[in-house]
């Protein structure tokens, strides 16, 4: 057993035991908008633009981490670029996202490790103002420093347009729901899918909230898939940004 899943597992197992203690997240302040009024002005990215979120815990609402993200280097909009991420509670550097077009993330670093993708995904969508089903994109990941390449799958809808209130200010985005099916490192798992919702606005180029949790089987020893357990479920918010 991994010591990820070891985590997940004790942490999963005290969720009953803390009854009402917890105070699960309540749901983000947002409200539904006209499509047809859409912004289709996407700010493209520049070196030194910079963003501060707040990350919590939806389950308890604990405050994770603070995490900045700057743009360190930056082409046209269809040009790499690449987002330096620092935890400003620690100090740490984490893993830096690499988008190969913007909004064509080539490497995702919000999970419980970096996927290098072999083709990029769409993380959002140039053209948001077609809600709606975008085809499912299929590749491979490998992980840092790894030689052997995981399979993985996404499929993409743009929801609709929301007007959405942050400790930053409130913004009108374009919500984009994210379904991801991956092969993961940890052999015991049996499935791994996770939801990414983000709630992007063209015109900061970025978005202002976003949430992603996750859900596995491990086999089972007789007929069916066996038991489900529970991955983070996390919330980002933005508190400011240049």
């Amino acid at each position: 057993m991994t010591v990820s899943r070891r985590h997940l597992l004790i942490a999963t197992a005290a969720l009953p035991a803390a009854g009402c203690a917890l105070q699960p997240l309540p749901p983000l302040d947002r409200r539904p908008l006209d499509t047809a009024a859409g912004d289709t002005v996407l700010r493209a990215p520049a070196v030194g633009q910079r963003w501060r979120y707040r990350r919590l815990n939806a389950f308890n609402s604990a405050v994770t981490d603070e995490i900045v993200e700057t743009v360190s280097a930056a082409g046209a909009m269809h040009e790499r670029a690449v987002i330096d991420r620092r935890s400003a509670l620690s100090g740490l550097a984490l893993p830096a996202e690499i988008h190969a077009g913007w909004g064509r993330v080539q490497r995702e670093a919000v999970w419980d490790y970096p996927l290098n993708l072999e083709q990029p995904l769409a993380l959002w969508v140039a053209d948001p103002q077609r809600p709606g089903r975008r085809p499912t994109e299929h590749t491979r990941y490998r992980m840092d420093g790894g030689s052997f390449a995981f399979w993985i799958q996404s499929s993409l809808v743009v929801a609709g347009r929301e007007r959405v209130s942050v400790p930053a200010g409130t913004f009108d985005t374009w919500r984009v729901d994210r379904l991801i099916r991956l092969q993961h490192d940890d052999h015991s798992r049996a499935t791994t899918t996770r939801d990414d919702t983000l709630w992007w606005a063209p015109a900061l180029g970025r978005w202002v909230a976003r949430e992603t949790r996750g859900r596995y089987r491990v086999p089972s020893d007789g007929p069916g898939w066996g038991s489900e357990l529970l991955e983070d479920h996390a919330r980002w918010v933005l508190l400011d940004a240049t």
